[in-house]
């Protein structure tokens, strides 16, 4: 996945044609953060086993709460991916996209995974 969003990054940083985009994204925080966020997910999880095998119900809500936030952490990154596609793709630069417009069976070998 990370090799996925580093990837992005470079293609999304060459796609920001006008003035400001560039800086406005927030590709480049997502790839430094991504590793962290799923480590502390990670954790988070294991943390809540621990509790459940011990029935500490106290410690299993403080528990729930950790994984709460860091899976909110990681969803967070996915919103920030989006709002750059958004910002990325609403450049006034782009051509129209012509009604009716199909993209090119050229392209299907990339949408099916080859």
């Amino acid at each position: 996945m990370i090799e996925s969003i580093i990837t992005l990054e470079k293609l999304l940083l060459r796609t920001s044609f006008e003035s400001g985009i560039a800086e406005g994204l927030n590709v480049s925080d997502v790839a430094r953060r991504y590793e962290g966020y799923l480590e502390d997910f990670r954790l988070a999880v294991a943390l809540f086993r621990g509790t459940v095998e011990v029935d500490d119900k106290v410690a299993m809500q403080c528990a729930l709460t950790r994984v709460r936030v860091s899976a909110l952490n990681i969803s967070g990154l996915y919103q920030d991916l989006i709002d750059d596609m958004l910002l990325v793709n609403g450049q006034k630069s782009w051509p129209s996209i012509p009604e009716g417009y199909v993209l090119p069976a050229r392209y299907s070998d990339f949408l099916s995974g080859v």
